[in-house]
């Protein structure tokens, strides 16, 4: 099953060398959460809800993101307090870690979804896929 990560781009190189690690972060320190995870949405619609709800508001109107598809691991541990995220408890190699986007808060979200719903329509969206 595919999940879906959001965090700043500039993140990007530390992902690709180590991978994501379980961490709280400054986002989850604000929300008060006791235990370090990487929270994952289960669906792009379940992104897109967060990033015009809560998650939008966590992040500088112009600071660049990136969108990554996640596989977890065999064997990962994770907990889900809610069906529209998972919160994995082990470290997700980058092997498991695709990019999606990186840009802004304005994601092309009907493309993604129809990126995933068909992978060969990919070279014909934007934001640049890698």
């Amino acid at each position: 099953m595919a999940y879906y990560h959001l965090t700043p781009a500039r993140n990007l190189d530390s992902i690709i060398r180590r991978g994501l690690l379980p961490s709280i972060g400054a986002h989850s320190e604000a929300a008060n959460e006791a235990r370090a995870a990487i929270y994952l949405f289960s669906s792009i619609d379940a992104l897109e809800d967060g990033l015009t709800n809560w998650l939008g508001d966590q992040f500088d109107d112009d600071e660049q993101l990136a969108l990554l598809k996640v596989t977890l691991p065999e064997g990962a541990a994770t907990v889900s307090d809610a069906g529209y995220e998972v919160a994995c408890l082990s470290p997700i190699p980058s092997a498991h870690i695709e990019i999606l986007c990186e840009n802004d808060l304005e994601l092309d979200m009907d493309c993604l979804r129809q990126k995933e719903a068909r992978p060969a329509m990919q070279d014909e969206c934007a934001p640049a896929v890698t």
